[in-house]
């Protein structure tokens, strides 16, 4: 048996991100993953960070997620960690009005960009004489391959123990503390505390141990990737009326998407090939917003699991009927922006035992007495 002060289950952003706050803060931590370390969701993800969400405790989390970011490359000299690109989100233009108050109550740096503005910087994309441009200059993209290596090298130099392939298959527990955990490959932990951090994988690893099992939706998201001239102007760009963003992967290549959500029971079944009828339509919503659509030829895509919860809302707080358990999850395919912060304020409250720093907002408490709910995907950041 080996002893921890807190054991993380799960490697995706928030694991890994609980796992760093945690050994900043002195504690021995060990961190689980049932694979490898950012082969899930986080790891299929589009990479883009932006402070333009609808929700003011989103935006403030997505801020302090940012600083995070920009405080591990800076620290330790990662400079392909991210690049700072800005987000452009194209809206009607009363929309545009009503979306830039939130960044001016929160001071982010933004500018509203009219049809001749934005032709200048993106000069490849069609905008309409209605719609204007919200940008947000200091948005990045991150190279999530990159942020792994990054987290990897520094987990390690922080004495973090990294167990890959290795699924909990048991757990004891005494009343309302779990006492160690098990693996497949007869390891045995003890552990202080416990967060689950596995994002999709989590309802079935707890409902499996007999704990509570979070109310989530697990759904498919998918990406596709094309080719484009190296001349071709390509910025993280959103469209509001067809809820398609895209952005840039190097001179040759960008990324298209639209958060596309298909409903599915577990996670290890995502499907591996994108559906024939989402190229169509991302294609179809894409070339309308092209200005040489015979200039980009589609050469791939893949897909991804995530989580959400009946009110959209994540769930951050302590396990419900347990005492040294606590859970992440329910990020709702906005880990890069959500995770990092929230990990943060998750590892400060056990710390401190602080519960009243974490929103209330997330409190898993309040899916208790939930039976049944109807399974979809509310859509809170558009």
């Amino acid at each position: 048996m080996t002893r921890y002060e807190l054991i993380v289950v799960g490697g995706g952003i928030s694991g890994v991100w609980s796992a760093y706050h945690a050994a900043i803060s002195g504690k021995k931590v060990a961190l689980i993953d049932s694979s490898q370390m950012g082969s899930g969701g986080t790891g299929r993800s589009a990479g883009i960070h932006t402070t333009q969400l609808a929700l003011k405790i989103d935006v403030k989390l997505s801020i302090r997620s940012l600083e995070l970011y920009e405080e591990l490359a800076s620290k330790n000299d990662y400079e392909g960690l991210h690049k700072k690109l800005g987000f452009i989100s194209i809206e009607e233009s009363w929309m545009a009005r009503e979306s830039s108050k939130m960044l001016s109550e929160l001071n982010i740096p933004y500018s509203l960009l009219s049809k001749d503005e934005l032709r200048k910087i993106i000069p490849n994309v069609i905008t309409r004489d209605s719609e204007v441009g919200v940008y947000t200059p200091y948005d990045i993209i991150i190279n999530i391959s990159a942020m792994y290596e990054a987290m990897r090298k520094i987990l390690k130099e922080l004495n973090v123990d990294i167990y890959e392939y290795s699924s909990i298959k048991g757990i004891k527990k005494i009343d309302k503390y779990i006492l160690s955990a098990k693996c497949n490959n007869n390891l045995e932990f003890i552990s202080d505390e416990f967060i689950f951090a596995a994002g999709p994988w989590n309802k079935g690893l707890m409902k499996q141990l007999n704990l509570w099992t979070p109310p989530t939706i697990i759904y498919v998201c998918q990406v596709l990737l094309f080719t484009k001239p190296k001349d071709m102007k390509i910025l993280p760009t959103y469209f509001q009326d067809s809820h398609i963003y895209f952005r840039p992967d190097g001179d040759w290549r960008f990324i298209v998407g639209n958060g596309y959500a298909k409903i599915i029971d577990n996670p290890d079944y995502c499907p591996t090939r994108i559906e024939p009828e989402y190229v169509r339509e991302i294609a179809e919503k894409l070339f309308d917003r092209i200005t040489n659509p015979s200039e980009i030829n589609i050469i791939g895509g893949w897909t991804g699991p995530c989580s959400t919860t009946p009110d959209g809302y994540p769930i951050l707080g302590k396990v419900p009927g347990l005492e040294n358990a606590w859970i992440i999850d329910g990020l709702n395919g906005y880990g890069l922006m959500r995770a990092p912060a929230m990990a943060e304020l998750l590892v400060n409250s056990i710390v401190k035992d602080a519960w009243q720093i974490l929103p209330k907002e997330f409190d898993p408490t309040r899916f208790n007495g939930l039976k049944d709910y109807e399974p979809k995907v509310l859509e809170l950041h558009s």
